[in-house]
């Protein structure tokens, strides 16, 4: 966003934080040009364009059995208290889809729309989660343990969206743009 403010700045840029959900429908709703969502996002009324990548990832307490493991299979999660963003995001449904293709149902004794929360009790081994590896590394990378996932594994990415219907104005390209060439990765 700062780039865009920089190299555009007689364009109203105006920016709103809210659930996934919430911006697929504002954005099919014509109620917002453009939207950041998780992926996968698969709709025929939208086009999308990712423009982050990186990994979902277990976060343990340093005590925990597996802190010493640097890679799990998402099975072993079965048996796991397991903390979860709250139902009002698209990463919960995402979640829910990676545990079925794991061949089980999740034990969540907890959910929040706060993803520091989440990481605070993980930290103070109340469970365990899955949470987007750039947030760990951010806010809590000494105070937990991470782990990759694997059967399956659990990309993240962030893809902006916008109507297929939807004339693309010249702010809109030049967004579209800037996100594409800060495409990162880990």
């Amino acid at each position: 966003m700062y780039q865009f403010r920089q190299a555009y700045p007689e364009t109203d840029l105006q920016i709103t934080e809210i659930t996934s959900k919430s911006i697929r429908d504002l954005v099919g709703d014509g109620m917002l040009d453009l939207g950041v969502v998780i992926e996968p996002f698969s709709d025929s009324k939208f086009c999308s364009q990712t423009v982050f990548h990186s990994e979902a990832v277990l976060v343990v307490p340093k005590q925990h059995p597996l802190a010493s493991e640097s890679c799990v299979e998402f099975g072993a999660l079965k048996a796991e208290r397991l903390l979860m963003v709250s139902r009002d995001y698209m990463y919960y449904d995402v979640m829910l889809e990676r545990c079925k293709a794991a061949g089980f149902t999740p034990n969540i004794v907890f959910e929040s729309s706060q993803w520091d929360l989440l990481l605070e009790m993980v930290a103070n081994n109340q469970g365990v989660s899955i949470l987007p590896r750039p947030l760990i590394d951010k806010l809590y990378a000494g105070r937990v343990c991470q782990l990759h996932l694997k059967n399956p594994e659990f990309p993240w990415a962030l893809s902006v969206i916008y109507r297929t219907d939807k004339f693309l104005t010249v702010p809109m390209q030049r967004f579209l743009k800037i996100c594409g060439k800060s495409k990162q990765s880990p």
